[in-house]
């Protein structure tokens, strides 16, 4: 190295073979230590060489008594031999570097991280998880120990510095679960740190190492690979060598005095004897099969580097490393042995298997997870693939690792995933759905996500796919779509039916009712004219009595039709209830006379005067329970009684219809809601009707959220109880028109419009109203109606609703926009199906609905409310 011979430096001063900044190294870093603790290692000094050209070296030193005399013994390594093991150093650091890469991944997933201070510099190292934890911006904020512990709650600070202080005394790790304060919102967190102190050779604590993480995230992995690192680190900060020279023989002709402390053996025990003795028998072919390869490749610049196993003194295995450099003599074309410089590498061994063991174990947890696990770096080749991502594409793992990913997708796959890709180079989290087709040629659906790696400069070196195989709940959603959309077709199909049904029902509702109308009207008005016990009158009355009976009946048949379709909507307004009661008792009084019963009434002063119901359907109700107790009732009476409820829920209206009939019998009551149930009230007499009156009750009854219940004792009579929610509106009042007491002045010259297709209909209403003195006009269809309407003015009129060509809806909107004089006439509706037009009446323009067939009541009745508020405008 300094180009002299060996007897050119005999009695040569070391310090004078060094440049100038050497020997200011040799008298600060060398001799003071050297003379203070007997040995030195690895100081990076230069060597003047020849023609004045400077040699690196790295120089080691040890002081040893000789002949009772100090001798100091330095050893020289040229600095490029050193070049192999850095470079494996490296390595095993970048490894080391991917492994943080991997740990830092672990922490932002568990919420957990580590930290380290250095007690010499009090300097702290934070995770970025730890500073996420403490509410920190690492680049805005450097840790030491004391703000660390100042970042806990004011009564927790002292317990952790002691418990920090007690661990170092005794060289125990330290735990403890502590309040933390977050700098950012001042939050109170519950963490849990665990430590353990460094000490150097003397036993003196230099660092503390501990893994800081949030209670809800425990993660003992990563304190596993936390002591890794440690390790790791120390294994990085020792270094141990033996310096040994050796011929072509293999014989040993020097060896350092660091063999003692590294192996156990003195040096001049091993000089003169073979390096099979001293290396392990089982490594030795290997070794010497090395050396021989490098003498025949004769590739002098290739640094050599070989490892082997050596049988330490106290009979453990050691790993060593081997950097020989060739020796060659004067003429420097023949090598004559080897310079070697031996590492015990050990512990990096040791720490190397304990990674590909870590390694393995990763590998068969990727292998055994239920998705698809790959790393791919910044140029798009694959890193790492786990057993479902090789089967998936159909690969080997040796075809995976090296694989660029457009190779592997292919160019209509990746084109379809390029911006993802591109998206997780640029830092972006990726996450989507895909179909593929697999190796073998079956579809399958996949959820993706592509997660960016960074290094620790924050650029993007590569990231990681994750991929879960979603066939079998795509196949079951793709299958559960085809059936909603089945069911959307069946659906639309039963609307379609229902539809048809409601028109049915509606036509045929007309197309009965009408004619009713006349036979009902037209027989009333015959009973009338006739003298009453004449025979003429006896039949106008059957005639009578049987129509309202046929017409009972359709209304029974219909409204339940009308139910079964899920049709019926009830159109709820403002009703006074004692007026309704007292109007349908009043009805139903004739009746109850002629069988001799009395038919009280019962209605209680604190009723509500107006509540929410539908008007029409409430009458029906009504006429349903007091006629059948009419009618089952042979002596007696039949009382009505209504009354207001309170409760917890809510006022509710009770109507409670009683009799004194026979009662009925608890099999009898089983029966009595059921669809065409007739319950036979006393034996062998006849029942008529359809046996759907009390169901058709308790379904309109339950359609006003109430519910209907019978009691009854045979023998004892029979109560009918309808409890009803009193439902108010905070706008409504009473929508009644009451009409003025003498009706004489607006009969005369109050001109009234009658508008019916069906010729018997229109005839009846105009007879009963001309019998009241009303001048009346008539028209067949909409069109005349509209006609007559801008010939003339009127004070009323009755518009039938279904009629051929322009309908009743049609020709009221015409009749309000073609003529100011007929602008604001009141115009009433004739309907076959009152509930269902009774909306669609208003908002055509009409102002009242009268049911079909038309009673000569409520059609005079109704005449003279709007006639009377006609006057009043």
């Amino acid at each position: 190295m300094a180009g002299k011979a060996t007897h050119e430096l005999t009695g040569v001063s070391l310090r004078r073979l060094l440049t100038r900044p050497s020997n200011f190294v040799m008298g600060s870093h060398v001799l003071p230590p050297l003379a203070l603790t007997g040995s030195v290692h690895e100081v990076e000094l230069d060597i003047v060489g020849p023609d004045n050209i400077n040699v690196p070296v790295t120089a080691s030193a040890m002081r040893r008594l000789k002949n009772g005399a100090s001798v100091d013994m330095f050893s020289f390594m040229p600095a490029k031999g050193r070049r192999g093991f850095t470079q494996e150093f490296l390595l095993a650091k970048s490894l080391l570097d991917r492994r943080q890469a991997y740990l830092d991944l672990a922490e932002k997933l568990a919420k957990v991280g580590h930290w380290h201070v250095d007690l010499k510099t009090t300097q702290s190292t934070w995770s970025p998880e730890v500073y996420a934890i403490h509410g920190c911006d690492p680049a805005g904020y450097q840790p030491n120990l004391d703000d660390g512990i100042s970042f806990y709650h004011p009564d927790d600070r002292a317990s952790v510095a002691g418990a920090i202080a007690e661990a170092l005394e005794s060289k125990a790790t330290f735990s403890f679960r502590k309040r933390l304060i977050r700098r950012d919102t001042g939050d109170v967190r519950i963490v849990d740190s665990v430590g353990l102190g460094e000490f150097d050779h003397a036993g003196q604590a230099v660092a503390i190492f501990g893994v800081f993480k949030d209670v809800t995230d425990l993660v003992a992995a990563q304190v596993k690979l936390e002591e890794s690192e440690a390790q790791y680190r120390l294994l990085a900060e020792r270094s141990n060598d033996i310096v040994a020279l050796f011929d072509l023989e293999g014989t040993f002709q020097y060896l350092s005095p660091s063999i003692e402390e590294i192996l156990g053996y003195r040096p001049d025990s091993f000089v003169g004897r073979s390096t099979r003795d001293l290396i392990y028998a089982e490594d030795y072919d290997r070794t010497l099969a090395v050396f021989a390869t490098y003498l025949r490749e004769r590739d002098w610049k290739r640094p050599l580097r070989v490892r082997y196993r050596v049988r330490h003194a106290n009979g453990a295995l050691r790993w060593m490393e081997a950097n020989p450099r060739p020796i060659f003599d004067a003429a420097a074309d023949r090598i004559i042995g080897f310079q070697d410089v031996v590492r015990d590498v050990t512990e990096t061994v040791e720490a190397l298997e304990r990674i590909q063991a870590s390694e393995t174990r990763h590998r068969l947890l990727a292998d055994h997870m239920p998705g698809m696990v790959a790393y791919w770096d910044n140029t798009l080749v694959c890193r790492f693939a786990n057993r479902a991502y090789e089967e998936w594409f159909g690969r080997t793992a040796e075809e995976m690792i090296g694989l660029d990913m457009p190779s592997l997708m292919g160019p209509e796959l990746f084109a379809r995933n390029e911006r993802y890709i591109l998206g997780a180079l640029a830092g972006a989290q990726q996450s989507f759905e895909r179909a593929l087709t697999k190796a073998n040629g079956a579809t399958g659906y996949t959820w993706a996500q592509y997660l960016p790696d960074r290094d620790e400069n924050g650029a993007v070196r590569g990231f990681y796919v994750l991929v879960t195989d979603i066939t079998a709940l795509k196949t079951k959603e793709l299958a559960l779509e085809e059936a909603n959309a089945a069911l959307v077709v069946a659906r639309e199909k039963a609307e379609v039916a229902a539809e048809a049904k409601a028109n049915f029902l509606a036509t045929m509702s007309h197309e009965i009712r009408t004619p009713l109308t006349s036979i009902i009207g037209f027989s009333g008005l015959m009973a009338d004219l006739n003298p009453e016990g004449s025979e003429n009158a006896r039949y106008s009355q059957r005639i009578y009595s049987a129509g309202h009976n046929l017409l009972t009946l359709i209304n029974g048949i219909l409204d339940h039709a009308k139910m079964d379709a899920g049709q019926l909507r009830l159109k709820p307004t403002a009703c006074n209830v004692a007026s309704i009661i007292d109007d349908v008792t009043g009805l139903l009084t004739v009746q109850a006379k002629a069988k001799s019963l009395d038919l009280r009434v019962d209605v209680a002063d604190d009723l509500p005067s107006a509540m929410l119901l539908d008007e029409i359907r409430f009458r029906q109700i009504l006429q349903n329970l007091i006629g059948n107790a009419i009618k089952f009732t042979v002596k007696g009476h039949v009382e009505v009684k209504a009354v207001p409820i309170a409760s917890a829920e809510g006022a509710t209206l009770r109507i409670a219809v009683s009799d004194t009939g026979p009662g009925i019998s608890l099999e009898g009551q089983a029966q009595l809601f059921k669809k065409f149930s007739q319950v036979d009230r006393k034996a062998g007499e006849t029942q008529t009707g359809t046996g759907l009156g009390l169901l058709i009750c308790r379904q309109l009854v339950e359609l006003m959220d109430g519910a209907i219940n019978v009691e009854s004792t045979v023998g004892h009579g029979t109560s009918f109880i309808v409890d009803i929610p009193i439902k108010r509106d905070a706008e409504m009042g009473q929508r009644e028109f009451v009409p003025d007491e003498d009706n004489a002045q607006l009969m005369t010259h109050n001109r009234i419009l009658v508008v019916d297709d069906d010729d018997a209909s229109r005839e009846f209403v105009t007879t009963v109203l001309r019998s009241e003195g009303y001048d009346v006009m008539t028209a067949d269809n909409g069109d005349k109606a509209m006609g007559v309407a801008i010939r003339h003015s009127f004070d009323l009129i009755f518009m039938d609703i279904n009629m051929p060509g322009m309908d009743g809806y049609l020709a009221t909107a015409g009749i309000r926009i073609s003529n100011a004089r007929n602008s604001v006439v009141p115009i009433i509706a004739l309907t076959a199906n009152p509930a269902d037009a009774q909306q669609r009446s208003i908002d055509a323009g009409m102002n009242d609905v009268v049911a079909k067939p038309v009673k000569p009541a409520t059609l005079l009745t109704t005449a003279a409310r709007w006639l009377s508020h006609q006057k009043d405008r």
